[in-house]
């Protein structure tokens, strides 16, 4: 490996030479995480998996526009907002990713930590975790209220005043009839 010198001393990376492969998966060590030293480094090096994080908050980046994209001719409110929470998720973790790398590239002090990125994956599991909590427990009980209220809506009489049929519209008429 030949190291990158800088104006800074003490700064830089190290770069592989042309030619050369080095994949760096197997250097991933997961009893690092549970070593307090090591996520809260203050300088940590500027060295390791980017190529793979930009890859992964690129996609991030890319399924949120995705999502808005499928999201604005959506017209089933329902399924909108759930949409709306996966756009919002995939964006936020995607940018904040991608801000926070090139934080950690540029050896920022304390914003290019490795105590952000784990705070960033705690963040994306609980923000996960309540949008498939709302698609597996509360969205189905919307979608048959609303079955159930589409089909008493069907069999009411139309409006003569231009208002949607709706029960209280349909009580706000009545009372003016009488």
């Amino acid at each position: 490996m030949v190291e990158h010198v800088t104006e800074n001393h003490g700064v830089g990376s190290s770069i592989l030479p042309p030619g050369t492969r080095h994949i760096m998966i197997n250097q991933i060590d997961i009893n690092k995480l549970f070593d307090s030293d090591y996520i809260f480094q203050t300088y940590p090096p500027a060295q390791g998996l980017y190529l793979y994080l930009v890859i992964i908050f690129g996609i991030f980046v890319l399924g949120a526009v995705a999502v808005w994209w499928i999201n604005r001719k959506n017209k089933n409110i329902i399924y909108h907002r759930l949409l709306n929470s996966l756009f919002n998720l995939s964006l936020t973790i995607g940018v904040l990713g991608l801000v926070f790398i090139f934080f950690r590239y540029e050896q920022i002090p304390y914003l290019g930590s490795r105590f952000l990125f784990l705070l960033l994956l705690v963040v994306f599991i609980i923000w996960a975790g309540f949008i498939g909590w709302y698609r597996l427990m509360v969205m189905p009980k919307e979608i048959k209220t609303k079955l159930q209220k589409d089909k008493f809506e069907k069999y009411l009489p139309a409006s003569r005043a231009g208002l949607p049929r709706t029960r209280s519209n349909i009580s706000k008429q009545r009372k003016k009839g009488k």
